[in-house]
């Protein structure tokens, strides 16, 4: 109980910190959490003036105008918001999860405080990702690990009751008295799972045009990292798994671009690359060919210098032999040339 007591002081606390800063947003999904928490261990008259005085704060003094602009944009309340339109082809109910989460109904945004806690909100996203569905033991370990059971299992029930009510639908989530889940149909538009087919399209694509085309539909999907600013640890493997089949499908689309002769955009998806993961060898590599094969062979041997003193000062290692060898191969072309 002592654990339960300081998890929601220090949700409470982040809370408060966002909220000085101006950040309704965070600030609101952080008091979500603490009265997530509160209710957890039932003692929420005692933290009520506490929840009131972090609703009550304002931002700190001091800001400039431009960070005034955005505080007084991130401020603004939700009703006075123009519901986000997604032009998604066929599919009533849209999920968006690469990215901040995301749910709308016949186009029209389901707002925070339709979902009455954030935890009905990323409960539904889970459900949505797993089309096998899941067991309500592993519900109730993923949100409620520190519950006893028969709280668990209340806080469950209460959250799909707040899943079907924000959604208006009674049926969104099903059960087969075994497993919880939500039945993919013609009706549901994922953005994870349309980025899967995709991919398993350009893999299976017979020509390096279609499978550009494919690749690059896919990685359009992408707005952010998985389910963005959830920090539980119910999607931490997932988040890396899709940020790891993002960076392999940018690569996939640059190296198909390169195949085409295709150098500016080669060039492009390589920078992409290594703006996700700057020791990525292989993406160095193509790089450097791509630069050379364009004409600028002196932009491709400065590309190993900076790579190979990112490996010395990251590493303490050097380019393999391959990448080393490219270098002197375009050296010696650079030198012959000029």
């Amino acid at each position: 109980m002592g654990a339960r007591r300081e998890e929601a002081r220090a949700l409470l606390y982040r809370s408060g910190v966002a909220r000085r800063a101006g950040d309704d947003d965070d600030a609101q999904r952080w008091l979500e959490r603490a009265e997530d928490a509160v209710r957890a261990f039932g003692y929420r008259a005692s933290f009520e003036p506490y929840l009131r005085r972090v609703q009550e704060l304002t931002p700190v003094e001091g800001l400039d105008d431009g960070e005034r602009f955005a505080t007084a944009r991130r401020s603004k309340p939700e009703r006075l918001r123009r519901p986000i339109q997604v032009d998604v082809s066929g599919g009533k109910l849209v999920v968006r999860a690469l990215g901040r989460p995301m749910v709308l109904v016949d186009g029209r945004s389901i707002q925070r405080q339709q979902w009455q806690t954030l935890t009905a909100r990323d409960l539904f996203f889970l459900l949505v990702d797993r089309p096998g569905g899941m067991t309500r033991q592993e519900l109730m370990a993923a949100f409620w690990p520190e519950s006893m059971e028969v709280r668990a299992r209340s806080s469950l029930h209460s959250t799909l009751y707040r899943i079907r009510r924000a959604l208006a639908d009674k049926q969104i989530v099903e059960s087969d008295f075994e497993r919880y889940f939500v039945a993919r149909s013609d009706d549901l538009f994922y953005d994870v799972a349309e980025l899967e087919a995709r991919l398993a399209r350009a893999s299976a694509a017979p020509s390096d045009e279609e499978r550009a085309g494919e690749l690059e539909a896919a990685i359009n999907l992408v707005r952010g990292e998985y389910m963005e600013g959830v920090l539980d640890d119910w999607c931490a493997a997932r988040r890396t798994e899709i940020e790891n089949r993002v960076t392999d499908a940018l690569l996939s689309l640059a190296e198909t671009r390169a195949r085409l002769t295709k150098w500016p955009e080669a060039v492009d998806a390589y920078q992409r690359v290594l703006g996700r993961d700057r020791l990525r060898e292989d993406a160095h590599r193509g790089l450097m060919g791509a630069y050379a094969a364009s004409g600028d062979r002196t932009r491709a041997l400065r590309q190993f210098e900076v790579f190979e003193r990112l490996l010395q000062v990251e590493l303490a290692t050097r380019p393999a032999g391959e990448t080393r060898e490219l270098y002197e191969t375009i050296r010696s072309e650079e030198q012959l040339g000029g």
